[in-house]
C-alpha cells in the first residue's frame, strides 16, 4: 500500500510517497519520489539527497560507533586537563591514553564538565549536509522560547532536531525551570546519555538503534505529566509532508503514554532577520 504525501514540487520531483515495504538504507526506509516530467518513480534516501551523501554519512556514523571508546560520563571522572575532543575524528578521548592517535588533528583539551553535558556548544557545524538543520539559535531567541514554554506551563519538551534548545533547557532545568526533556536527532556525533537522547531520522521515523532508542523514548513518554510539547527544527528545504507523518506519530505516542495535556501550536518558521 502506498500513502501519497502530496509533497510540493521541488526540482525534478513532483511528489513523494511513504510505502509500507520500501527498501531501506542506513537512514531507514527510503521515500518513493515521482519525477515531474516522466512520472517515473524512484526510491531515495529519506535523509540525504544523493546516494553518495547517504553512503558517506553511513560510513562516518559507523566509524564513530566503532571508535567511540570513551563516554562523556567516564571523561567527567578524569582530571579536567585529561578531557579532550577531536574535531577531526569527532570523538572524545582521554589525553593520557589517546593523544598519540590524535597528533596533528584539530582537537581541544581541558574540557569542563559543563561542556561535556552540552555537546551542541562543542561540536562544529557539518559541511554540505542536507540532512542536518544545524541552526544555532541566538541567546535572545532561546530565552524567548524558554519564556514561552514557562508561561504556557510546559513541563515536558521533546526536541526533534534541536540540540541547542535541548542544551539550553537543561541549563535552565539546573537553574530554575522545572522541565523534562528528550532529544531526537540524526547527528551521530552527539554524545548524550541514552536516557535522554536517541539518534532518529525525522523524515521516516527511523530509530538507528531501535531497541534502546524506542525503549528510551517510551520511558520519557510514560514519565510525562503536565503539559507537553514537541519542538522540531527541520533541515533546510525539508519535505513537510513526510516530516508531519513522523511528528504526528510521535505526538500520538506522547498523548497515549503520558499523562496530562499535549499542547499543539505552531511557531512561525520564516523570519526576515537573523535570530
Amino acid at each position: 500500500m502506498t500513502k501519497k504525501t502530496g509533497v510540493r514540487k521541488r526540482g525534478v520531483y513532483s511528489g513523494a510517497s511513504v510505502t509500507e515495504n520500501a527498501p531501506t538504507c542506513y537512514h531507514g526506509a527510503k521515500l518513493l519520489f515521482e519525477e515531474k516530467t516522466t512520472k517515473i518513480h524512484t526510491y531515495r534516501c529519506a535523509g540525504f539527497r544523493t546516494a553518495r551523501a547517504c553512503r558517506k554519512d553511513a560510513e562516518a556514523c559507523t566509524s564513530y560507533r566503532l571508535k567511540r571508546m570513551t563516554s562523556a560520563l567516564h571523561l567527567c571522572t578524569l582530571p579536567q586537563g585529561d578531557r579532550c575532543y577531536c574535531h577531526t575524528c569527532n570523538l572524545l578521548f582521554a589525553r593520557s591514553v589517546g593523544l598519540k592517535d590524535h597528533l596533528g588533528h584539530n582537537f581541544v583539551s581541558g574540557l569542563a564538565k559543563g561542556i561535556l553535558r552540552r555537546p551542541s556548544y562543542l561540536l562544529e557545524p557539518l559541511q554540505l549536509s542536507s540532512a542536518h538543520a544545524q541552526i544555532f539559535f541566538s541567546l535572545d531567541w532561546l530565552n524567548f522560547l524558554v519564556a514561552v514554554f514557562h508561561d504556557l506551563g510546559v513541563r515536558n519538551v521533546l526536541c526533534v532536531g534541536a540540540p541547542r534548545l535541548f542544551d539550553f533547557l537543561r541549563i535552565h532545568t539546573e537553574d530554575k525551570y522545572d522541565v523534562t526533556t528528550f532529544l531526537l536527532d540524526i547527528d551521530a556525533r552527539l554524545f548524550y546519555a541514552p536516557e535522554v537522547f536517541a539518534q532518529f531520522n525525522m523524515l521516516n521515523g527511523h530509530f538507528f538503534e531501535e531497541d534502546t532508542g524506542c525503549a528510551a523514548i517510551s520511558t520519557f513518554f510514560e514519565a510525562c505529566n503536565g503539559r507537553s510539547i514537541i519542538f522540531c527544527d527541520p533541515p533546510f528545504s525539508v519535505m513537510l509532508q513526510p516530516l508531519m507523518v513522523a511528528l504526528t506519530s510521535l505526538m500520538e505516542s506522547m498523548k497515549k503514554n503520558g499523562t496530562g495535556e499535549f499542547l499543539r501550536g505552531y511557531i512561525p518558521f520564516i523570519f526576515f532577520r537573523k535570530l
